[in-house]
C-alpha cells in the first residue's frame, strides 16, 4: 500500500476538574458508534442542521470510541470544540492532519494545498473552446445538489483531459491539490471557487480549503487517549479519500476510521489497502500487538442476507460479480450485525421505507427530502451504508455484541443527517 502517513497529535485536556480517564479497565464492556454527519454544504438544510448538531450530538452520542464521517468544515469542529460538556466527554480527538490544527491555533498561518501555478494551468483549461458548454454548465450552481454538480464537474474533468491532457495531468497528478479542486467545486463554490485552493489560511482570512484533513471528512473523538494514531491517504478515484488508525492497548483494540468510494472497484481496492495496513501492522516487530481491529464508518455499501453479516456491494457486476460481502469476508471482516435491539439497527431495512419521506442515506439515497418510493428497485434505497466491523478474534464470539440505530428522530424540522447513526456495544473486550 502507498499511503501517505501523516503524524497525529492527541489533543489533551483537563477540563474544569475533569480528570481525564487514562485507563478503560478490561473485560469489561466497551461501545463504538459511527455517524456519517453529512455536514457538507450541498447537503440540504445544511445551514439549519449545523445548529443543532452539538445538542444532537450530545443526546445521541456516549460512546468510548466515535467516528464522525463528513466533517468537512472547520466552523463545525468549532462548534464541537466550543462546547464544554462535548469535550469533556471527548477530551481527545484526531483528524487525518492533526498538526495543522493545531498550528493554526497556535498562530501559524496555513499555506495553501496547490502551489501558485495552479491558476495559470486553469487559466489554460478554461479558455479551452471544446469544453466551452461544459464549462458553462460547472460553473452553472443554481438549484443543484451534491449529485448535480459532480456530475457536471466530472464531465468537464473528462473533456479537459480529452482536449487538454498536459494542463489536465499537471494539476490531476497533485492528488493533495486535485482533491481540494474538486471538494472546493462540489461544496457549491463553483468552479471559480476552486481558487480558494490557491490561498492558504490566516486570522484575518481564515479559509477552511487551506486544511488537508477537511479533504477527508474524518475525526476520531474518544474518552481515552489512543495510541499509534496515524492518518493515511487511500488511492483514490473521484472523491478524496482516506483513513485514520489508531490503538487502545488496554482493549487489546485498533480501529480504522474511514469513509471508502461507492464504485465497487474503488471501494474494494480502498479495502485491500485497509486490510494490508492491518496486517502489516500485525507482522511488524514494532507494529501493532492487538488482537482485535475494528472497522468503522461509511462503507457504502449494506448487507442484505438473512443473517446480516456481510455486505453486498451496490453494483457487484463492476467487480466481475465480486460482492464487496464476499470480498470482505475473504479479507477476513466480520460485520457486527448480532443481538440487534432498539429502533431498528441502521442495517434492518424499515418495512414503511416507502413513506419515509425524510430522506436518509441508509434508505433512500443521497438527497435529503427524496421520497423513497420514487426509487426503483435497483437504486440504494436498500443499500444501508454505515457499520462497524471487525477483523480479529472477536469475529468468532458472535453473542458479545448488541447493537442500535442512532439519530433516527428529527432535531426541530430536520433530520441531522441524511444517515442514521450505528452504536455497537461489546460486552467483554
Amino acid at each position: 500500500m502507498s499511503a501517505i502517513v501523516l503524524s497525529l497529535f492527541a489533543s489533551v485536556a483537563l477540563v474544569q476538574g475533569h480528570a481525564i480517564p487514562r485507563s478503560t479497565g478490561s473485560n469489561s464492556s466497551f461501545t463504538i458508534s459511527s455517524f456519517n454527519s453529512g455536514m457538507f454544504g450541498t447537503v440540504a438544510h445544511y445551514d439549519e442542521r449545523r445548529l443543532m448538531m452539538v445538542d444532537s450530538f450530545k443526546k445521541e452520542i456516549d460512546s468510548d470510541v466515535f467516528c464522525q464521517n463528513e466533517l468537512w468544515y472547520k466552523q463545525d469542529v468549532d462548534l464541537l470544540m466550543a462546547d464544554e460538556e462535548w469535550t469533556t466527554r471527548y477530551p481527545y480527538h484526531y483528524f487525518v492532519n492533526n498538526q495543522e490544527m493545531d498550528e493554526f491555533e497556535a498562530g501559524n498561518d496555513l499555506p495553501s494545498l496547490c502551489p501558485s501555478t495552479t491558476l495559470s494551468v486553469m487559466m489554460t483549461l478554461m479558455g479551452v473552446e471544446a469544453c466551452q458548454t461544459a464549462f458553462q454548465d460547472a460553473t452553472n450552481t443554481t438549484g443543484k445538489g451534491y449529485n448535480g454538480l459532480a456530475e457536471d464537474l466530472f464531465t468537464l474533468l473528462k473533456c479537459w483531459e480529452t482536449n487538454s491532457a498536459e494542463a489536465y495531468h499537471t494539476i490531476s497528478d497533485d492528488r493533495t491539490c486535485f482533491g481540494c479542486l474538486l471538494n472546493t467545486q462540489t461544496s457549491g463554490d463553483g468552479v471559480m471557487g476552486m481558487t480558494k485552493c490557491m490561498t492558504g489560511s490566516t486570522k484575518e482570512a481564515p479559509n477552511d480549503h487551506a486544511y488537508e484533513s477537511f479533504l477527508y471528512g474524518l475525526a476520531i473523538w474518544s474518552k481515552y487517549p489512543l495510541e499509534n494514531v496515524e492518518g493515511h491517504v487511500m488511492s483514490w478515484d473521484v472523491v478524496p479519500r482516506g483513513f485514520i488508525s489508531a490503538e487502545l492497548p488496554d482493549r487489546n483494540s485498533g480501529f480504522i476510521c474511514t469513509h471508502v468510494g461507492v464504485g465497487g472497484v474503488e471501494q474494494q481496492g480502498q479495502f485491500k489497502e485497509i486490510t494490508d495496513f492491518v496486517n502489516e501492522q500485525k507482522a511488524s516487530a514494532t507494529g501493532s500487538e492487538v488482537a482485535n481491529w475494528f472497522l468503522i464508518g461509511d462503507l457504502n455499501s449494506g448487507p442484505t442476507n438473512e443473517e446480516k453479516n456481510y455486505l453486498v456491494s451496490p453494483n457487484p457486476a463492476d467487480t466481475n460479480g465480486t460482492s464487496s460481502s464476499s470480498f470482505l469476508n475473504e479479507l477476513g471482516w466480520y460485520g457486527i450485525y448480532n443481538n440487534c435491539e432498539n429502533n431498528d439497527a441502521t442495517w434492518i431495512f424499515p418495512t414503511e421505507a416507502g413513506n419515509f419521506t425524510d430522506g436518509n442515506t441508509n434508505i433512500c439515497g443521497h438527497t435529503t427530502g427524496i421520497l423513497c418510493s420514487d426509487l426503483g428497485e435497483n437504486d440504494s434505497n436498500d443499500m444501508l451504508l454505515d457499520h462497524v466491523m471487525v477483523l480479529g478474534d472477536l469475529a468468532e464470539t458472535k453473542d458479545n455484541f448488541n447493537c442500535k440505530r442512532t439519530f433516527d428522530e428529527k432535531y426541530g424540522d430536520f433530520h441531522i443527517s441524511d444517515h442514521f447513526g450505528i452504536e455497537v456495544e461489546i460486552s467483554e473486550l
